[in-house]
């Protein structure tokens, strides 16, 4: 109707101008009003194949909303092939996370879940939209009118088997402090043992009719406005580690709530499999209160059959009390996507007095357990001020288990045939699809391995002769 006035438009037209002029000044007068009309903080995306027999996925998507917002909306998924049609799904209520804003405002987790069946191999790019994030995001432009969006990539192939995409086991709305680091750790687990690593991306606000995700308008990573790292060395810094997911924040300027996205691509035999997206929010606060710390032991390697024992300690500088727990697979149950065999920490609970406490982590491992890629656990310290918010320290152990040796080696050597016989004890461990390896070489050679170093280094001169079950 605009579109057909204006080709009307003459100098006879004033008044319907004005009118025009008069119309869109009150809908200008109500923006504030459709601003408030926002709530969400954060989410991510994540699958699960659900069938043997048919290519059938449950796609979940954790959301957390600012409930100083609108009540919760339902959302919409989409499957990334153009005959399935959109799917609108209503949400379950979770509860509080128990984290607030600045308003005081608390933050509620939402659960959407939908199944889906795929008619044929190949990649698809699953998304889920809802309108809108909350208010005041600093790092975005009119927040309260950007829509949240967010993308996750599975590969579908036969090879696979019932491949499921990591979980994220911690969720993504925390507290920072001016001038203090940011640490956050997604604590992210892959059931299939598949190899993790960590990108970031800018935070998005749905797709165009070619697919494409559209970025959020005028959309800035946090170290762009400004500040300075917590020592006062140089600019402030942001970055993911792509490695172990350690997202680092040294250190936020101003008070605010700021938005920020990563992927955690997936890896098999070199190929990416999947990539899940999460948009996490962070908010900052004026604090007077000082950040706790960890202690943790250096990434590690153990022989499956073995326990691994640690005692993970954890300060206040402000001997206020903390609490220390344990995130991420190795302590989540197998239905919510977690490790079977879990390993166990125990607080050891030395306060009184505040400021100081540890706790015992124990894991007894089993062939099971073998894979090529290390477990991460993740622990927290999060401190209880009087006066001012609670803060943490985030820090994760990688922790690698490799199979123990073969025992009680025998070589039988045959002069008159020129060849040696090998015998060996049955091996320990029934691993699918693993082999031994055999090796020689001319001359002796004194090798002794390091602590769970698995094969043989080329300087040894050792030459692969056979393999066998």
């Amino acid at each position: 109707m605009i579109h057909l006035l204006s080709n009307q438009f003459t100098s006879q037209n004033t008044r319907t101008i004005k009118s025009l002029t008069f119309i869109l000044g009150i809908l200008l007068a109500n923006i504030p009003n459709l601003v408030h009309a926002s709530h969400i903080r954060a989410g991510d995306l994540t699958a699960v194949r659900i069938s043997n027999t048919s290519l059938t996925y449950r796609f979940t998507v954790f959301l957390y909303r600012d409930e100083g917002g609108v009540p919760p909306q339902p959302g919409t998924f989409e499957f990334g092939y153009s005959s399935a049609e959109p799917v609108s799904v209503q949400y379950v209520s979770l509860g509080k996370v128990g984290i607030k804003d600045n308003e005081g405002h608390d933050t509620e987790i939402l659960m959407y879940q939908v199944e889906h069946t795929f008619p044929s191999p190949g990649g698809y790019k699953v998304s889920f939209f809802q309108t809108n994030r909350n208010y005041g995001v600093v790092n975005m432009f009119n927040s309260g009118n950007t829509a949240f969006y967010i993308e996750s990539v599975f590969s579908i192939n036969p090879a696979y088997g019932l491949n499921s995409s990591p979980v994220l086991t911690i969720p993504p709305v925390d507290l920072a402090a001016v001038g203090q680091k940011f640490i956050h750790n997604p604590g992210a687990y892959d059931a299939d043992g598949d190899s993790l690593s960590y990108r970031l991306t800018v935070c998005k606000q749905g797709k165009d009719d070619e697919n494409n995700s559209i970025e959020v308008y005028q959309y800035r990573y946090p170290d762009e406005l400004g500040g300075q790292t917590e020592d006062g060395t140089g600019p402030a810094t942001f970055s993911i580690d792509p490695i172990n997911g350690d997202l680092i924040w040294d250190a936020p300027g101003e008070v605010g709530e700021y938005n920020v996205a990563f992927y955690v691509d997936e890896w098999r035999n070199g190929q990416q499999i999947g990539a899940v997206n999460r948009d996490m929010q962070i908010i900052v606060t004026d604090n007077p209160n000082d950040r706790p710390e960890l202690e943790i032991p250096n990434d590690t390697c153990i022989v499956a059959g073995t326990t691994l024992e640690a005692i993970i300690k954890g300060y206040d500088p402000n001997l206020d009390f903390i609490t220390l727990t344990a995130e991420g697979g190795l302590f989540t149950d197998s239905e919510s996507g977690g490790h079977t065999n879990q390993a166990t920490f125990e607080v050891t609970g030395l306060q009184p007095p505040n400021g100081r406490e540890e706790g015992v982590f124990t894991w007894e491992t089993t062939c099971d357990d073998i894979r090529t890629e290390p477990y991460q656990a993740t622990f927290k310290v999060r401190d209880e001020p009087e006066d001012g918010y609670s803060l943490v320290d985030i820090q994760t152990w990688r922790i690698t288990v490799v199979g123990p040796a073969p025992e009680n080696l025998v070589a039988d050597v045959d002069l008159i045939s020129n060849s040696v016989e090998l015998n060996w004890d049955d091996y320990i461990c029934n691993i699918p699809g693993a082999k031994m390896t055999v090796w020689r070489r001319r001359g002796a050679f004194d090798f002794e391995p390091d602590n769970c170093e698995t094969g043989l280094p080329a300087y040894t001169g050792y030459e692969k002769i056979a393999e066998v079950d």
